[in-house]
C-alpha cells in the first residue's frame, strides 16, 4: 500500500522529517562532559535500566501513515512523548492492524538515512518507531565521524541490544499494530545491533543497512548475521564505504552468512555510507517492505 502524495507534497514532507531528525541529532547526540567521565562499569549496568529505556522510547520518533486515520488524513511524525502526537496516536483505530518497522539509528544519531527510511516506509503503509539511544543520561558516542573510528564506548553495544528488545515489545503491545508484520531495521551501529541480536526478537523481517557483518580478529564477535536463518532479511552496504576501509572490515552480510537462504544481500557500486541515497537501494527496500506488508495477518 502506497500513500498517494503529489511530488511537491512528498518532497516537502521529506524535508520536514530531515529537519526534525537533524535537530534531534544536534540536540541530543553530542556527549556532555559528564558523559565523557562516566565510569564504564557503571554505564554497562544502565543498559537495561527501565527508566533509561523508557526515555529512549518516549524521546524517540514515531511516524504513522495517514491512511490509518482515513483516506484524506496526512501522515504524522514527531517525538512519541509529544502531546500532539499522543493525541493523534489515540485516534488510530484499534483494528488498523498496521505493519510496523522498529528502526535503530546509527552511532551519530538520527540523520539522512533515518529520514529517507521513514519516507519510504510511509509510502509502503508502515508505521515506524525510532528509539533514541541518545535520550539516555548520560550517553557518550561510540564513534568518531571525522576519522571513521569506533569502539570508544563499548557499553553502547549492550545499550542497542536492550533498546531493540524493549522497542519491539512496546510496539507489539499497541492494539493497532499487527504483531505478525513487525520488521526490525538498523543503520550503521543500529545495523550491527540487528545483525547481532535480531534473533532475540520475533519479527517478520530484518534489515541491516551500512554494515558488512565482517570484522577482524579481536573484533570477530561482531562477525556474522544472527537473525533467524529462515526469516526474510535484507542487507545493503556500499562497496567502498569509508567506514570499512580499515583492514579486516571489508565484506558483506551475504558472504558472512552463507546459510541464510532468505537473505537478500546487496553490495552497492557506490562509495558512500548512506546507502539510501541511491535509487537501486531505495527500490530494494521498497520491494522488501511491500512483500512483508502484503502478507496476510493471522
Amino acid at each position: 500500500m502506497r500513500a498517494s502524495l503529489g511530488h511537491g507534497e512528498a518532497k516537502l514532507l521529506r524535508l520536514k522529517r530531515l529537519l526534525a531528525l537533524a535537530l534531534a541529532t544536534l540536540g541530543m547526540a553530542w556527549p556532555s562532559a559528564e558523559a565523557e567521565e562516566l565510569d564504564l562499569a557503571a554505564a554497562t549496568a544502565l543498559a537495561e535500566d527501565p527508566a533509561q529505556l523508557e526515555r529512549t522510547w518516549n524521546r524517540g520518533f514515531v511516524m504513522v501513515p495517514g491512511a490509518a486515520l482515513g483516506e484524506e488524513a496526512d501522515s504524522f511524525f514527531g517525538f512519541f512523548e509529544d502531546p500532539t502526537i499522543q493525541g493523534l496516536l489515540a485516534q488510530v483505530p484499534e483494528d488498523a492492524r498496521l505493519p510496523v518497522v522498529v528502526y535503530l539509528h546509527g552511532c551519530a544519531g538520527f540523520g539522512l538515512t533515518g529520514a529517507r527510511f521513514q519516507a519510504l516506509a510511509d509510502e509502503s503503509g508502515y508505521a515506524v518507531f525510532m528509539p533514541n539511544s541518545f535520550a539516555r543520561e548520560p550517553r557518550p558516542r561510540n564513534c568518531n565521524v571525522y576519522d571513521y573510528s569506533s569502539g570508544m564506548f563499548p557499553a553502547a553495544w549492550l545499550y542497542r541490544r536492550a533498546e531493540l528488545i524493549d522497542a519491539v515489545e512496546r510496539a507489539r503491545a499497541l492494539p493497532w499494530v499487527d504483531p505478525q508484520r513487525i520488521v526490525v531495521a538498523g543503520f550503521s551501529e543500529g545495523g550491527v545491533a540487528v545483525a547481532l541480536w535480531g534473533a532475540e526478537v520475533e519479527a517478520a523481517g530484518y534489515i541491516v543497512l551500512g554494515w558488512t557483518c565482517t570484522a577482524p580478529q579481536g573484533w570477530d564477535w561482531l562477525t556474522g548475521l544472527r537473525t533467524p536463518k529462515e526469516s526474510p532479511a535484507l542487507a545493503m552496504v556500499s562497496r567502498d564505504d569509508p567506514w570499512f576501509g580499515w583492514p579486516g572490515w571489508q565484506g558483506d552480510c551475504g558472504a558472512a552468512a552463507p546459510g541464510h537462504q532468505a537473505l537478500e544481500s546487496l553490495v552497492l557500486d557506490h562509495g558512500g555510507h548512506y546507502v539510501l541515497a541511491y535509487p537501486n537501494a531505495e527500490r530494494a527496500l521498497r520491494d522488501f517492505l511491500d512483500r512483508i506488508a502484503s502478507e496476510d495477518s493471522e
